[in-house]
Order: C-alpha cells, then sequence, then structure tokens
C-alpha cells in the first residue's frame, strides 16, 4: 500500500526506477540526452564531477535528492543536467506554468544559474527566467505571461507573484533548493513552507547545498519524500586552498590588507561583517589607488551588476563584499580570499574561502584575526580538523605569508614568470610603496604626536606652542561663584 501524501511529504513525478548504480566515466554513460551532450561537450566538460557522478543516476530514476558537497564542485550542473533532459521531451508550458522552480537565496546567485540553464539549453527551446526584488516585477510579469519552463527565483518575491495569482504549480514537476541551508538561516523557512505547500504534491524535490547542520537537515526532510542522499566531504574547503591567520590589533587590518594587496594577484576578494565596514574599506582602498568594487545587500540591483561585471570582466581587481558573495558565486580566476573580519559562523569560512581553487585550481585564503575573534578561528579549525598556521608581526615582518604559502605548495611560480605578470611587478615598482595605507600612517603619526605633547612638561615645551590653560573658577569666601545667588552653593 503507497503511504499517503501530504504537502509536506512529496513523492517524485515519475515511479522511481530501480536501476543500478553506474560507474561514469563520462556523462555518456548516464542516459543524458544526446543534444545536452553535444553541449556539454562544446563546453569542455570532459568527465563529471563527484558530485555529478553521485547525483544525476538517482534524479534520472526520479527520487528526491539530498546532495551536500563542497563548494565550486558542479552541483548546479548535477541537477540542471538531468532535468533539463526530462524536459527536452516535454509540451511547451502554458502561460503562468513553470515545469521546474528553482529556489536560490540571493539574486546573484538566481542570475548565475539562469545563465548556466541558458548556456547548456541553448538550441533545445526551453524558456527560463529569473524572479527576484530589488527590481520592477513587470518584465517578470511578462515573460510568466508568454509562458516559460524553468523559473530561478528567491522566494520572497515568487511568493509576491504567487499572491498575485501570477504563478500556478498545476503543471509543475520539480522543485530545486539550491544552497538550502543559507535560505533557512536567512529566515526564509515560512516563505518556503508557504510555497512548498502550495506545490502538488506528487513532484521531484532536489535539495542542493555545500553545508547542511543535523537540524536544518531534519527539518528539511518534511519537505522531501524517502530522498536518496549524496554526501561528498560536506564543510570542508577543497584540499588545494592553503590557510592562513594573521594575528594583529584591530588597528593594524588596513595597513595587512594593505600589504597583502601589494602581491601578485589578479582578483582578490575581501569579505567584511557589515555593510558600512564594506563601504569604508573599499573607500579607502579607492583612495590608494586600487581598482576596487563593492557589493552588499544595501546596494540597487544595478549597482551590484555592475560590481560582478567589473570584477569579473578584471576592470575592478578586488571587490569588498558582505557574506552576500559567499554563496554560489562561481567567478574564476580568484587568487586571494581575505577574511576583513573573521566569520561567526564555521559553515560562514568555507563558503567565502569556496570563492577560490575552483576546479582544482591552487588558492589561498587569509584571515586578518584580532584578540577577541579568536574564539571565531578556534570553531573554525575544529570544523576542519587542523590547526591554521598563524602569522605574528615579527613572521610577516621577516618574510611575507604569501612567500610561505608559495614556498609550500608552488602554485603560482609559472603564473608569475608570465609577460603579463612580469608587466605588472614593474608598474607597481614604479609606485612609492604604501601607497594604499597614506592616511592610515598620517592617522597613526597625529595621534603618536598629540600624545608627546600630552606627555611633554609645559616648560619643555617650544615657545611657539602655548600650553592650553585650563579656566580655574575663582570661589569667594562664602563659597560661591561670582554672579552665583549664594543661597544654591552655600554650605550647609
Amino acid at each position: 500500500m503507497e503511504p499517503q501524501k501530504t504537502p509536506g511529504r512529496t513523492r517524485g513525478g515519475p515511479e522511481p526506477k530501480k536501476s543500478p548504480k553506474p560507474e561514469a566515466t563520462g556523462f555518456a554513460e548516464f542516459g543524458l540526452a544526446r543534444e545536452l551532450l553535444r553541449t556539454v561537450e562544446r563546453l569542455g566538460w570532459a568527465t563529471p564531477t563527484p558530485v555529478q557522478q553521485e547525483a544525476i543516476p538517482p534524479v534520472l530514476a526520479g527520487h528526491d535528492l539530498i546532495a551536500l558537497a563542497q563548494t565550486g564542485t558542479g552541483k548546479t550542473g548535477a541537477y540542471l543536467l538531468p532535468i533539463l533532459t526530462v524536459l527536452i521531451d516535454r509540451p511547451r508550458a502554458k502561460p503562468l506554468n513553470p515545469s521546474v522552480v528553482v529556489l536560490a537565496p540571493t539574486r546573484e546567485l538566481v542570475q548565475q544559474i539562469d545563465e548556466q540553464v541558458k548556456s547548456l539549453g541553448a538550441g533545445l527551446g526551453i524558456r527560463s527566467m529569473t524572479i527576484f526584488g530589488g527590481v520592477s516585477d513587470r518584465p517578470q510579469i511578462s515573460q510568466l505571461m508568454a509562458g516559460v519552463e524553468l523559473v530561478v527565483a528567491t522566494p520572497g518575491r515568487l511568493l509576491d507573484l504567487i499572491g498575485q495569482r501570477l504563478v500556478h504549480f498545476a503543471e509543475l514537476t520539480h522543485c530545486v533548493l539550491d544552497e538550502a541551508d543559507r535560505m533557512f538561516d536567512m529566515g526564509f523557512i515560512a516563505d518556503l513552507k508557504r510555497i512548498l505547500y502550495r506545490m502538488p504534491a506528487r513532484r521531484q524535490t532536489l535539495l542542493f547545498s555545500a553545508t547542511m547542520p543535523d537540524e536544518i537537515k531534519r527539518l528539511t526532510r518534511e519537505f522531501l519524500y524517502q530522498p536518496r542522499e549524496v554526501q561528498l566531504a560536506p564543510s570542508k574547503p577543497p584540499e588545494e586552498l592553503s590557510h592562513e591567520v594573521w594575528e594583529l590589533e584591530p588597528d593594524d587590518k588596513n595597513e595587512a590588507l594593505a600589504r597583502l594587496l601589494r602581491e601578485d594577484y589578479d582578483s582578490v576578494l575581501v569579505f567584511t561583517r557589515t555593510k558600512h565596514r564594506a563601504d569604508r574599506v573599499a573607500r579607502q582602498l579607492a583612495r590608494g589607488g586600487e581598482n576596487v568594487a563593492v557589493l552588499h545587500g544595501d546596494r540597487s540591483q544595478k549597482q551590484r551588476d555592475l560590481a560582478l561585471d567589473r570584477f569579473k570582466q578584471g576592470d575592478a581587481r578586488v571587490l569588498v563584499a558582505t557574506d552576500v558573495a559567499s554563496r554560489g558565486l562561481d567567478i574564476t580566476g580568484i587568487g586571494l580570499v581575505i577574511n576583513y573580519d573573521t566569520p561567526r559562523d564555521p559553515d560562514d569560512y568555507v563558503h567565502r574561502v569556496g570563492r577560490t581553487a575552483r576546479a582544482k585550481r591552487q588558492g589561498r585564503a587569509v584571515t586578518l584575526l584580532t584578540a577577541d575573534e579568536a574564539k571565531y578561528i578556534r570553531k573554525i579549525e575544529q570544523l576542519l580538523k587542523q590547526r591554521i598556521d598563524r602569522y605574528g608581526d615579527d613572521r610577516r615582518n621577516s618574510r611575507s605569508a604569501a612567500d610561505d604559502a608559495r614556498q609550500r605548495s608552488g602554485s603560482r611560480a609559472e603564473e608569475d614568470q608570465s609577460p603579463a605578470a612580469k608587466t605588472r611587478r614593474r608598474r607597481r615598482s614604479r609606485k612609492p610603496s604604501g601607497a594604499g595605507d597614506t592616511e592610515v600612517r598620517s592617522q597613526t603619526e597625529r595621534q603618536e604626536a598629540r600624545n608627546h605633547e600630552s606627555a611633554t612638561p609645559v616648560k619643555d615645551r617650544p615657545t611657539d606652542q602655548p600650553a592650553a590653560v585650563k579656566p580655574v573658577k575663582r570661589v569667594t569666601r562664602r563659597g560661591r561663584s561670582p554672579g552665583s545667588s549664594g543661597r544654591s552653593n552655600r554650605r550647609r
């Protein structure tokens, strides 16, 4: 007897097929559509990643799925390839009735997923669109009314359109929760429940994320029916990534950041804890002559798109961002990630540093650690199950931490000898060192001068700098100041 289905506990669209798990050596072994195989070959995807090998067969068989894997390992392709294979044989979607809904926590991730849909689905006739807030909903409504097969959305704006009866789920077959733990952490749990309860019970639900705490995992099982689980080294950054901690005082962070940026990296991502600090750090770097872009939740959608485009195209060498850029963004070529503020959640550290060392490339992560943040780094080390190398003032001054990392891994030796790198080094050698922290040093010098002045006796001060005279309050014999009533100050 088939178990009773409820809106919360669902079952995949087609009846799951019991097929042996293939030992895939290439994408052709999965049984994907031939049109997709040609696209995959054109994109240069030679062999499936581990998460794709584990996830594609159960998704094609119709099972619900929970997939946990390292960031940057091809999770998006793991669910898009089998879903697009199914959509090829389906009729075109009716207006306001998408067949697939992919939910993601941020606008940037939504746009990135849609770009990959269009890349993989080129020439297949599969229409897709994005739905997110911060922009006018009129173009989104027009696309929905024209009909699309696949929608990539943030929960808030999608729920608004559902409330306006502009999105219906009568023809829906697949629902994907991408970066699901982040959506729960950001407070989207109520919105997700309202969306999932409106979907048909007979659907296939896929949950993908880089991290999944046990309590969140138990909560997500409410929405999946007998899910298959894929777990590939969760909550750990790639092995190609080197970790460093620079121990310093809070006032020394700007100087340490400027020192790191003088090293030869084409793309650097700097994370701060707050939006205000992201703006302040970006202004500081811009005054030092750095090409910098800033990304956080208070920026308009146009500003956020422009910042990402500048960073991706190389117009901005440095991107200063909050954790809005730590989830799911796939930007190639980031060689260095700097935690200006130590993340309080170890999972946030995994997502931040996962922006580098992608696709088996070498990467480096540096955390600027102050004494009051030491408790956070200990939690991170417990998650990584390793102690991160510490670099104090003596080691940083004798030899930079970057030189130590390069000597250990040798990851950037070949790149450093390229003509472009040599040109950048020649240009930087003409600039005075410390250009980025001129204001920081001047502020420190002014403070030291004030401290010296306050500690110098009056008789030893130069005659052209008279000492500040503190006004003395004259008191009469009756204990009151001149002009006072006398009664209020009279001793009693």
